[in-house]
């Protein structure tokens, strides 16, 4: 007679080792996209010491950003989307999507359903109360420390929103979106860092070399004004490097403000040539459809 009793309590015991499974790997995707994540801002600055070590060149580096930012994106979706399926399995769809808008994970409700879990009971899933100014401004109190799903799936929405707008395809129909996207950028790294503060050490070594770069750039960086010669479809402009020699060109890169145009675009000096100033940098720029 007590047959069935253990044949549903040995079932039971392995659907819960299956979602403690689930969540183990869930927890631990957030985890490995802190390694992709850490070197995400490095390979984008123009002045970057380890990658001048390897004697990459900016456009590799740029490569490893792209790869690097795939991954990233790719983690932190799964890492999300198994917490969510975790979840739903576990206590259902209306209550994974309460955990998925749950601003702050400490408090009353908090509380009620991990009693209410102990006992078996149904847990409480307070409709239209998951985001609201009260516990908007809970979250950046001293008592809500922790994890918060809801800035996690702001920042993941920008995330996919600024992968998207970063495929090829996307870059030579309008860079001008591409760039003004990337600018969620800001949006992804503070959200993430709102999501779990423990982010702030992750996100440290590309804002060491954010800072680094913008000081290098305002310390170095000098306009000037080139002359452009257009055959065809392609245009070769000289910029005039006056006090400089040829060998000083190696390996450095021009940013051109485009024609109607709001943002700088980086092109990589083609070669040297002298000029009535001086060395002038040559570089060409080839048109391709709309771009």
């Amino acid at each position: 007679a007590g047959m069935p009793d253990r044949a549903a309590l040995r079932e039971g015991s392995r659907a819960a080792a299956r979602l403690d499974l689930l969540k183990w790997n869930a927890y631990q995707l957030g985890w490995d996209a802190m390694v992709p994540m850490a070197l995400l801002g490095i390979p984008t600055a123009q002045f970057s010491p380890p990658l001048r070590a390897l004697g990459l060149p900016h456009e590799a580096a740029i490569a490893l950003h792209r790869v690097l930012g795939r991954a990233t994106v790719g983690l932190v979706a799964a890492h999300g989307s198994l917490y969510a399926l975790t979840w739903g399995l576990e206590h259902g769809w209306t209550y994974a999507w309460d955990e998925a808008l749950a601003v702050c994970h400490r408090g009353p409700r908090r509380k009620q359903n991990r009693a209410k879990a102990k006992r078996g009971s149904k847990l409480v899933t307070p409709h239209g109360r998951r985001v609201s100014p009260e516990t908007l401004r809970r979250a950046f109190s001293r008592s809500c420390l922790g994890i918060s799903n809801f800035f996690g799936l702001c920042a993941l929405v920008a995330g996919v929103l600024l992968g998207a707008a970063s495929v090829h395809a996307v870059r030579r129909k309008s860079y001008d979106a591409f760039l003004a996207a990337h600018q969620l950028h800001v949006a992804w790294w503070v959200l993430a860092c709102c999501h779990w503060p423990g982010m702030l050490s992750f996100v440290a070594p590309a804002l060491v070399f954010f800072v680094a770069d913008v000081a290098r750039r305002r310390a170095c960086e000098r306009r000037a004004t080139c002359a452009a010669e257009v055959d065809g479809s392609v245009a070769t402009l000289r910029v005039p490097f006056p006090g400089h020699a040829a060998s000083d060109l190696v390996g450095g890169a021009v940013r051109l403000r485009r024609v109607g145009g709001w943002a700088w675009h980086p092109f990589t000096i083609a070669g040297a040539a002298g000029g009535p100033r001086g060395v002038a940098a040559l570089i060409h720029v080839f048109a391709d459809g709309p771009w």
